[in-house]
């Protein structure tokens, strides 16, 4: 599939992208159809796949969380992640390599997580930190491997990116945000009344003191 527009920086380059229905992938893909790179999409959501394929035509899940601790998370679910993030890279990378290694090298980008670095008390998603720290260690170990054959292998660590599957964070993190800001104006507009009130109380008055009288110079 070529994607549109004149000369780009992957002119004459090409790409196989999987996760490409939505999200991350979706978005590389389009990227990469401007940039001029001739594109093979895969994504187990054909329907949606199609959609990007469009996209890029008219150019010229990304990301698969699996939310829950290790007490809450079901083993099928684990296994997905498992499955959609570390399996499915070995298995492209399994058939990708033979036909890098005879045209003389290549690229292989894989996307892991900052998920793979910290977690999160608010919404733990252990199995798909842990898929993605695989994918840390796998890069590195195909990038040992395969440098004899110019092959290059790197990683990239994206934060939350808006997609249908994190709106919620975002939205969530946004509300709180704006909730922030409300109370410290609020405390804000409370602390200038203060001072105002204090400033009024320390204003000097012509009231005499007690045991004095005055009266208007004539």
């Amino acid at each position: 599939m070529r994607g549109g527009g004149g000369r780009g920086a992957l002119e004459g380059k090409a790409a196989v992208i999987t996760g490409a229905a939505t999200g991350i992938g979706r978005a590389t893909a389009v990227l990469f159809a401007r940039a001029g790179a001739r594109l093979t999409l895969a994504d187990a959501r054909g329907e949606e796949l199609a959609r990007t394929a469009g996209e890029v035509r008219d150019a010229g899940v990304g990301t698969m969380t699996v939310g829950g601790t290790v007490e809450t998370i079901e083993l099928d679910r684990w296994d997905l992640a498992q499955d959609v993030n570390v399996r499915a890279m070995y298995l492209v990378s399994r058939a990708a390599i033979p036909a890098m290694r005879r045209a003389g090298g290549g690229s292989i980008i894989n996307t892991a997580s900052v998920s793979a670095f910290r977690g999160s008390t608010t919404r733990p998603s252990h199995a798909y930190a842990a898929s993605k720290g695989a994918v840390l260690a796998l890069t590195r170990a195909m990038a040992a491997s395969y440098g004899r054959d110019r092959i290059r292998v790197n990683a990239i660590c994206p934060g939350t990116i808006r997609t249908r599957l994190t709106a919620d964070i975002i939205e969530r993190v946004e509300r709180e945000v704006a909730e922030g800001v409300d109370q410290r104006h609020a405390d804000r507009g409370r602390r200038r009344r203060a001072r105002r009130r204090d400033l009024r109380a320390a204003q000097p008055t012509n009231t005499p003191p007690d045991g004095c009288s005055s009266s208007p110079v004539k």
